[in-house]
């Protein structure tokens, strides 16, 4: 029954949900992990409840299933963890398995986002300076180039920039 549900569910996240067959993978070996879980506790996933997600969850982050004993994981993995929790209790409602979603009072943690790298006044200044500016396409590459700088914009920003989009006597 288990390998054929598991089956289903792979089938489900690639061909409806569109995931790719590598995510689909750590997705089942999630839900298989959860499984066995729960099986351990007497339960399963047609009948756990949101409290016993949550010790799955707390039993995961302490490391317990990892292959280090004791490696706590990381917020980026704890959200993959809780997204294919997600994902799985979705697939359950849609088959008709369960007629409620134990996960959706799970929160996924908000990622951090690094800020990107900058580089220093000196490297911009050798970068402009190695524009030759004294062609026509020099020029227009040095002016792109300290447009960008100035302005922060991103590459796509500076990309979709048109002289339809320039109001000179705007300033």
């Amino acid at each position: 029954m288990l390998d054929d549900l598991l089956y289903r569910y792979r089938v489900y996240l690639i061909a409806a949900r569109k995931r790719s067959p590598l995510t689909a993978e750590v997705y089942l070996r999630e839900a298989a992990t959860l499984e066995r879980f729960l099986a351990a506790r007497d339960s399963g996933s047609e009948t756990a409840t949101s409290a016993e997600l949550l010790g799955y969850l707390v039993w995961r982050q302490s490391g317990a299933a990892g292959a280090e004993a004791g490696a706590v994981l990381s917020r980026k993995t704890m959200a993959r963890v809780i997204s294919s929790i997600h994902a799985f209790y979705k697939f359950m409602r849609l088959e008709g398995l369960r007629l409620d979603d134990p996960s959706e009072l799970i929160a996924t943690p908000k990622q951090e986002r690094a800020l990107p790298s900058v580089l220093a006044l000196e490297e911009v200044d050798r970068f402009l300076a190695a524009i030759d500016a004294s062609t026509p396409r020099g020029l227009r590459d040095r002016a792109l180039f300290e447009l960008i700088y100035s302005c922060g914009l991103r590459i796509s920003e500076a990309a979709d920039l048109s002289f339809e989009r320039l109001y000179l006597k705007s300033g």
